[in-house]
């Protein structure tokens, strides 16, 4: 009888390591990137036989072909590392030490109780017909008005774009608000108004 060949993964691929998932993934990597290394198959193949079967049936015949000596294969001893699943199956699992709660204060326990009834019963808006006053627009406040932003580009914009308008009333404005530059609003009024025209 002929003696078994001992084959270690980590002599070979010792920066391999991890879960299984991983290290067939890395062995997946090799083998595209070397597919005629005979060590590379060996170890993919037996990770495979172990660990993906489907595979390992899909692939054997093709893998095969790279090893030079198919027939030492059935005396060959491929000792796969132990992956970190296989090695927390026999740890015993530490439980976590029980914990005492906190005991709740009486505002705790107050706030509590006023959040669970406002969850249970929560308020409604109720419409009263003698308190609504149709005449007022509830949506908008009428004597506020709407943003508009003022700015010297967007006022030559407004012309460029034939809103006169608009610019002589940007500009406007913006003399009021400079005061100090209010001459030279007032020469650009003049300059849309002329081209206007």
């Amino acid at each position: 009888m002929s003696k078994l060949i001992h084959f270690n993964f980590l002599n070979y691929f010792p920066g391999i390591y991890g879960d299984r998932s991983e290290i067939v993934k890395k062995m997946e990597d090799l083998h595209y990137r070397f597919p005629a290394s005979s060590v590379v198959n060996l170890f993919y193949l037996r990770i495979l036989q172990d660990y993906k079967l489907r595979d390992f049936e899909k692939k054997k015949s093709k893998l095969l072909l790279t090893l030079p000596h198919r027939a030492t294969l059935l005396r060959m001893q491929v000792d796969l590392p132990k992956f970190q699943d296989e090695i927390l199956q026999g740890v015993p699992k530490i439980k976590p030490a029980p914990t005492q709660q906190p005991t709740k204060s009486d505002e705790h326990q107050e706030i509590d109780l006023l959040i669970t009834q406002f969850t249970k019963n929560p308020p409604k808006m109720i419409f009263s017909p003698e308190r609504h006053d149709a005449t007022i627009n509830y949506e908008t406040n009428p004597s506020e008005e709407a943003f508009e932003p003022i700015s010297e580009t967007l006022a030559n914009i407004y012309a460029e774009q034939g809103y006169v308008g608009k610019a002589t009333k940007m500009f406007k404005k913006l003399g009021l608000l400079f005061p100090e530059k209010s001459s030279y609003f007032a020469d650009q009024i003049k300059r849309i108004k002329n081209k206007d025209n």
